[in-house]
């Protein structure tokens, strides 16, 4: 009892103290912030009620995990960046295809695989990010929203902490 109580209050104080560093870190960076991750989209990377701080960055690489605006479902979602401007995005039979050069995505797990049944293809313009979460299989993402434009990603994510009390 004294175990749970222990790491209760710890979850507490840690969680107090990042929203703490947050608050004050929006005020003094223009753009960073604190989400929590609702669902399982992103699983195995990030697991449902971890907390992610995030900061605006002019600069998005491929692989980059994002806090992005989902228009189409008036929504803050992490996803992970798959595809830039410009460039043409392929998923053919659960293989990542840019430009024609095939891509390796070892963040993903090959126990879901309903996804690599089906095939996507999509041109990006120019200010226009492929965004796909990482349990492909239970992910609403670029594949049925469509890209986010740039203006659509908040900031890329810095650091993940799990909460307390979550599985062990």
């Amino acid at each position: 009892m004294r175990k749970l109580i222990s790491r209760a209050s710890i979850g507490i104080t840690i969680t107090f103290m990042l929203v703490i560093t947050s608050v004050i870190a929006t005020h003094f960076i223009n753009g960073a912030g604190v989400a929590f991750v609702k669902g399982d989209s992103m699983n195995p990377t990030l697991e449902e009620d971890t907390l992610v701080l995030y900061a605006r960055v002019k600069e998005i690489e491929r692989f980059d995990l994002v806090i992005a605006r989902d228009r189409r479902h008036d929504d803050i979602v992490v996803k992970r960046v798959i595809g830039l401007p410009g460039e043409d995005v392929a998923m053919i039979e659960g293989i990542l295809y840019i430009d024609g050069r095939e891509y390796d995505e070892p963040y993903l797990h090959d126990d879901r695989d309903e996804y690599r049944r089906e095939a996507h293809r999509i041109q990006l313009s120019d200010g226009e990010y492929y965004i796909l979460g990482d349990n492909r299989d239970n992910s609403t993402d670029s594949r049925f929203i469509g890209p986010v434009g740039q203006d659509d990603i908040i900031g890329r994510v810095h650091r993940t902490f799990q909460m307390a009390g979550d599985k062990e």
